[in-house]
């Protein structure tokens, strides 16, 4: 009895996320043609050098992690 309620559960969550989806994708209004001007990064009427995309070294993003892990348990605790 209990793997129908998943099972049912699991399409209807398939259903739901995949019906939205294809709504937004049907009924957005924006256009949908290419523009390099649209593209660029916004840097206040500057015109950007080099690469938009610079690589970072892992320990920042798992400093970051570690911060909201103890920020998180710091608010359960309190």
């Amino acid at each position: 009895m209990g793997t129908e309620i998943i099972f049912a559960s699991l399409i209807a969550t398939l259903l739901l996320v995949g019906g939205g989806m294809l709504a937004s994708k049907f009924l957005s209004a924006s256009p949908k043609a290419k523009n390099t001007q649209k593209e660029e990064a916004y840097e206040c009427g500057i015109p950007t050098t080099g690469p938009a995309h610079i690589q970072f070294k892992v320990g920042y993003y798992l400093f970051a992690i570690l911060f909201l892990l103890f920020d998180v348990e710091v608010v359960f605790l309190v």
